[in-house]
Order: C-alpha cells, then sequence, then structure tokens
C-alpha cells in the first residue's frame, strides 16, 4: 500500500504534465512560429509525447482510473496531428494501367549537403556514389538542395555540367543562395529529362540565403506543370551543438541548453514566416503543381501545415507504416523532407531511401498527371 500510496500522485503529476505537453504539441500546426515558439517546440516532441500519453491511458485504465479518459480524449480529439505524422499504408499503391491519357512522372527530392564537400579526403567518391545512385533510381524530375558547382574548366566540382553529361538530364534551373570567391556557387537546382519552359525565383527572405524556385516544365505537348523546389531556414547547429544533443543527460548545463533553446525558436519563426510567403506563390500557381524540399520542420509543425494545405503528401498517400524519418543525424524520428503535389495528380508510389551519404535521406515518388 505505501509503494501505490508513494508512485500514484508521481504518476498523476506525471500524467498532468503529459496532457499539457501533448496538448501544446496538438496546437502547434496552428501556432505561427513567430509568437508561439514555445508551442512550436512542443510540436518537435510529438511522437514522444504521444507515446508518453498511450502509456499513462493504460496505466490508468489497468488500475481501472477515471484519469485514462483525459489521455484517451486528448489523443482522439488531436488525431489530426497522428494523420500528419503517421503513414499507414498496409502496402504501397502500384500504378494502374488502366489511367487515360496519365501522364507518369517520377520525381526525387534530396538535400545532398553539397555532395560531401567538407570531407576533403572523400568528398569525390562520395559524390560519385550519389551520382550512382540517382543514375539507378532515375527520376524524371531532380530537385536538389544544398547544391553546390564552380566554374572553370580546371575546376574538380562542376556538378551542373557532370549532372547533365552522366546523368542523362537535358535541361536544368539553378539559383544561388551564396557564392565564395566568384566561381563556387551555393543552391537550389531543378534538372529535368522534359523540357523547361520558364523559370521563376522566390525569395523568402531578405537575403538569398532561404529560397523557393519555380520551374516550368512542358510534360507534353500544351500540358505545362509548376516544380517547386525549396529549402527553409535550418536551424544552424554546429559541431558543438550536435555533440551537446548527443551527450545530454550526461554533460548538460544552463548555457548549451538555452543555446540549443535559441536556435530552435529563430528556426521556428523564420520557418513560419518563409512558408507563409511560399503558400501565397503557390495560390497564384495557375498550372498542375508540385513541390519538393527540405522544410526543416517535422509534419506537427505550422510550416508543414501552412505549405501543404489542400495538397497530397506522398509518404502518407503511399508510404507505408510509421514516421519516415529523412534526416540522418544524431535528432531521431525526424521527417524533414517532403514531396507534395496537387490534386491533379495521383499518387503512385513514395520511397525513402536509405543512403547515407548526406544528412538527409533521398525520397522519391511516382505520380500520375491527370487520367483519373
Amino acid at each position: 500500500m505505501r509503494k501505490k500510496s508513494f508512485f500514484r500522485p508521481i504518476l498523476l503529476l506525471l500524467s498532468i504534465l503529459a496532457l499539457a505537453g501533448l496538448l501544446m504539441a496538438e496546437f502547434a500546426p496552428f501556432a505561427q512560429g513567430e509568437k508561439y515558439w514555445f508551442i512550436a517546440l512542443a510540436g518537435l516532441a510529438y511522437p514522444y509525447l504521444l507515446l508518453l500519453n498511450v502509456l499513462l491511458m493504460c496505466y490508468w485504465l489497468y488500475h481501472i482510473k477515471w484519469y485514462f479518459l483525459l489521455h484517451f480524449l486528448l489523443i482522439f480529439f488531436g488525431r489530426q496531428s497522428f494523420k500528419q505524422t503517421f503513414a499507414l499504408n498496409a502496402y504501397a499503391a502500384e500504378r494502374p494501367s488502366s489511367l487515360q491519357k496519365a501522364i507518369p512522372l517520377k520525381i526525387m527530392s534530396y538535400n545532398v549537403r553539397n555532395f560531401d564537400l567538407y570531407n576533403w579526403k572523400e568528398n569525390k567518391a562520395s559524390r560519385e556514389a550519389m551520382f550512382d545512385f540517382i543514375k539507378k533510381e532515375n527520376p524524371d524530375i531532380l530537385c536538389l538542395q544544398e547544391f553546390y558547382t564552380e566554374d572553370g574548366e580546371s575546376a574538380d566540382f562542376q556538378n551542373i555540367k557532370a549532372v547533365i553529361n552522366e546523368l542523362g538530364y537535358t535541361d536544368y534551373h539553378f539559383e544561388r543562395t551564396s557564392t565564395y570567391k566568384k566561381t563556387h556557387h551555393f543552391g537550389l537546382a531543378t534538372f529535368s529529362k522534359l523540357p523547361i519552359v520558364g523559370k521563376n525565383k522566390l525569395q523568402l527572405t531578405q537575403t538569398e540565403r532561404n529560397l523557393a524556385i519555380e520551374t516550368i516544365v512542358a510534360v507534353a505537348p500544351n500540358k505545362e506543370i509548376s516544380i517547386w523546389n525549396t529549402h527553409l531556414q535550418s536551424l544552424r547547429f554546429a559541431p558543438e551543438d550536435y555533440e551537446y544533443i548527443e551527450n545530454i543527460g550526461t554533460n548538460t548545463t544552463l548555457e548549451g541548453s538555452k543555446n540549443i533553446v535559441r536556435k530552435l525558436r529563430i528556426g521556428f519563426q523564420k520557418r513560419s514566416q518563409q512558408a507563409e510567403r511560399l503558400r501565397n506563390a503557390l495560390d497564384n500557381t495557375t498550372r498542375p503543381f508540385i513541390v519538393c524540399g527540405d522544410f526543416n520542420d517535422t509534419p506537427n509543425s505550422y510550416a508543414y501545415s501552412h505549405i501543404s494545405a489542400s495538397l497530397q503528401d506522398a509518404f502518407l498517400k503511399a508510404g507505408g507504416w510509421g514516421i519516415g524519418s529523412t534526416y540522418n543525424g544524431p535528432i531521431p524520428a525526424l521527417r524533414i523532407d517532403y514531396i507534395l503535389a496537387d490534386s491533379t495528380f495521383q499518387v503512385q508510389n513514395f520511397e525513402r531511401h536509405l543512403f547515407y551519404f548526406s544528412d538527409h535521406l533521398p525520397i522519391t515518388a511516382d505520380l500520375m498527371l491527370g487520367g483519373k
């Protein structure tokens, strides 16, 4: 009896904290990060808060305490967060052969982290491995974030020329986010095996560091689509920040924690603004369109919810089971890379590739345009 009387108040307090945390997390998709960054922070922890609430609900249900209803009701009424976070497709969809006049397209989105440029001893080998992978997957449209290329005949990393010559793409759209020494360029790149007939750039911030680019592709005679490729505000974590996160619990300091929270806060605020600007551009797009990119935010966020409103998330439509984490780093269970399509497309298949040459995993989607 003493053990029960000792542990029950602790578990009750834990339930209150877990309920409060999950409530904030479920509000995160609606909370503009510029004003409510602390709610966005809870949204980042949604899968863990959900698991904690499920465990506590089971505990109180087993002990026949009405407290379980609080956990159940909060999980039930917050099911939209669950739907945005978890895919529940038992089988990936197969391409039907009966669609009349449908146009098949395979799309890849991949943050290549500058082709591992700063891994000086192995960067060329890493780039060749990435090229081999892309060649094997053979997407019709290739959207790359953190793309790096050099000018000059003697340059080692003339990556635009290399992608075209080695991977068989016929056209490209590259926009710089920064340039070093006039010849080293960083930015966004979209490559196509179909004709590119128009190019637009959307600046998401006052500087050019975060962009969205619209590439207009002719997929058939008198049929054009827009491919939006974007990279939203990153967290700007330094190597020591990742080291701190990996060692939380063994080497935690107030100053280190404050630094992490500060960078998270700035990221939530800037991505909210960028998402609104991109959404406004999408609403004014007159062609069928697809959005690819590294959002640097989870599905349970304002940025994702704002951009993806009324669009199809390829992972949720045809991505199998689970969270579908795309971040290959020290923070687990983060899906931050997306392929979204408007209602003129049918999502036939989605794949997250376990290919670990960047800090992001590449994703592909098979889509059908029209033919409904």
